[in-house]
């Protein structure tokens, strides 16, 4: 829905629903099998007929993999904003957004695996717990989009013309299981509080330059959720900035020569504990950032109708 009161204001405003269906690996892989034990009295043990006394490193095999039973993850995204032009070389656009996602495919724990029943005993006397997938986890994430966009003045190269967009989360809240509280995880390790990107651009007739300056937020260097004391007492991973330079030039028929520098400061990517940790990939989060450092890039695109 779009409605323009006046020529140069606009508000907007859209909802969306959306679904991923299950992969081939989460529906149809193999299942792995290891041997666990446990010491749980509450509810564990008590669950095989196990007396406390004897609850102690008490054996199991955990039995985890595919399910052939699951069903799609779904999605609810709510946008409103505006866009706003003062002047004809001022445009702002900024847009409220919230994402909320169901059913998403998780493993549960061993204790809400034993609560919904999936366990047995095998002839040989050996207790199954089964926590292959299931629809249980979900996500609720609000944030804003800034759209600034302005032309700056004409010059004897070309005009030249600003850009920057910001995105701000708000909140970024998961859950991993059924009944769990959703916890918010916005400034954690991978999820940074913002992120802005400035481009410069100088264009003329047959030249398009442009620099571009990426910014990430800081954030705390743990997994855990921000009402934890381990997020409390983490250290704090600083904002990290990457510059880019591009120049595209196309005034011979129909070819177009372009090259670009990557990371023109050759800035290294803020040392993080848990960015180390093989699980998280290796020289730095790659997720986030570009580990490889300034690189270049040249290209050339001819049409030949």
């Amino acid at each position: 829905i779009k409605y323009r009161p006046v020529s140069n204001f606009a508000v907007r405003a859209s909802y969306a629903e959306s679904f991923l269906a299950p992969s081939l690996k989460q529906l149809f892989s193999g299942q792995e099998e290891g041997a666990e034990s446990t010491s749980d009295t509450d509810i564990i043990c008590p669950a095989f007929g196990v007396p406390a006394v004897a609850c102690d490193a008490f054996p199991y095999r955990n039995v985890t993999g595919s399910n052939p039973n699951l069903k799609p993850e779904t999605g609810q995204t709510r946008n409103i904003g505006f866009v706003f032009e003062p002047l004809p070389e001022l445009a702002v656009a900024m847009d409220f957004w919230s994402i909320k996602k169901k059913n998403e495919v998780n493993q549960p724990t061993v204790e809400s695996a034993v609560q919904q029943g999936l366990f047995n005993r095998r002839p040989s006397g050996e207790w199954q717990v089964f926590t292959n997938n299931q629809n249980i986890a979900g996500s609720e994430s609000s944030g804003v989009d800034v759209d600034v966009r302005a032309r700056l003045a004409d010059t004897p190269w070309g005009k030249l013309s600003l850009r920057n967009n910001a995105t701000y989360y708000h909140s970024v809240k998961t859950r991993t299981d059924v009944g769990d509280p959703l916890l918010e995880y916005v400034g954690t390790f991978l999820t940074p509080r913002w992120r802005n990107t400035l481009t410069f651009s100088l264009d003329s007739t047959n030249w398009a330059t442009t620099l571009a300056v990426r910014t990430t937020a800081g954030m705390r260097d743990t997994e855990q959720d921000a009402s934890s004391t381990a997020y409390r007492n983490a250290r704090h991973i600083g904002t990290h900035e990457e510059v880019d330079l591009g120049v595209q030039y196309s005034g011979l028929q129909n070819l177009t020569l372009a090259g670009s520098v990557k990371n023109l400061l050759d800035n290294s990517v803020p040392y993080s504990q848990r960015g180390t940790l093989n699980q998280n990939g290796s020289l730095g989060f790659p997720w986030i950032y570009n580990p490889r450092g300034r690189f270049f890039q040249v290209s050339a695109n001819y049409k030949f109708y």
